[in-house]
C-alpha cells in the first residue's frame, strides 16, 4: 500500500538526495583530476639527418640470400580470455530484499523502496514519512576507503552544520566510516564503504539514522 509523503518526508529526501550527489559527485570529479595528473606529456625532440652523397656512399656488391624460412603457424590457445560480467540492473525483489550493484540489502521492517531516478540505486521511507536512506554507488578509481573519507569531506562541509565522524561500522565484514550533522535542522548520517574498487554512499536522514545498525545487518555481498 502507497502513502502519501509528508511534508518532512518530501524534505528528508531532498536533504538526502543533495547531501549524497554532493558526496559523489566530488569524488568523481577528483578521479577525474587524479587521471588527469597521471599523464605525463613528453617533448618530442628533433633530430638532425642528413642526406648521403652519391660519392661517399659506395656501391654495395649484391649479395644472394638463403631462402627465408617458412614461418610456422603457432596454435591458438585453447583457453579464451574470460570478458567481464555485466551487473545487473538493480531490482526490488518480491521477498522484499533489494538486490544492488555488488550487494544484496534486506530492510528493516517498515520501510519500503520510493523509486529509483536513475541518481540513486535505492531510496527508501518509513511509512510515516519521517526516515529516508538512500544508495549511491560509484566508481572508486582505487582509492581506498581513508582516501575516499579525506576526498568528500569538503563536499559536506559548508552543507552541513557540526559535522563530526560517525562510529565506525562494518558492512558484512568491510569496514565503513562516515560522518554526521544537520542540515536545515535534520539530523542526517552518511557512510562509506570501498568493495571491489566501487564506493558505496549510504545516506541516513531523520528516523531512519536510529536504523543505521539494522540497514547495515541486513547488508551482503555478492
Amino acid at each position: 500500500m502507497r502513502y502519501a509523503p509528508s511534508e518532512g518526508y518530501r524534505q528528508g529526501v531532498t536533504i538526502l538526495k543533495n547531501t549524497a550527489k554532493l558526496s559523489a559527485g566530488l569524488l568523481t570529479a577528483t578521479l577525474v583530476l587524479a587521471g588527469c595528473s597521471n599523464d605525463t606529456e613528453t617533448e618530442p625532440t628533433e633530430t638532425e639527418t642528413t642526406a648521403p652523397t652519391t660519392e661517399d656512399t659506395p656501391a654495395e656488391e649484391p649479395t644472394t640470400e638463403a631462402p627465408s624460412e617458412e614461418p610456422t603457424t603457432e596454435a591458438p590457445s585453447e583457453a579464451p580470455s574470460e570478458e567481464p560480467t555485466a551487473a545487473s540492473e538493480p531490482t526490488m525483489n518480491e521477498d522484499g530484499t533489494f538486490s544492488g550493484t555488488g550487494y544484496t540489502l534486506t530492510l528493516p521492517e517498515g520501510y519500503t523502496d520510493t523509486g529509483q531516478d536513475g541518481q540513486w540505486e535505492l531510496m527508501v521511507g518509513n511509512a510515516g514519512g519521517t526516515g529516508t536512506m538512500n544508495i549511491i554507488v560509484t566508481p572508486a578509481g582505487g582509492m581506498d576507503l581513508d582516501s575516499l573519507m579525506e576526498q568528500v569531506k569538503p563536499a559536506l562541509e559548508g552543507q552541513m552544520e557540526g559535522i563530526q565522524e560517525a562510529p565506525e561500522k562494518t558492512i558484512d565484514g568491510s569496514p565503513a566510516r562516515g560522518y554526521s550533522g544537520t542540515i536545515t535542522g535534520v539530523e542526517v548520517t552518511q557512510y562509506y564503504a570501498v568493495q571491489n574498487d566501487r564506493a558505496y554512499i549510504l545516506s541516513f536522514g531523520g528516523d531512519a539514522i536510529a536504523e543505521i545498525d539494522t540497514f547495515l545487518s541486513g547488508w551482503s555481498w555478492n
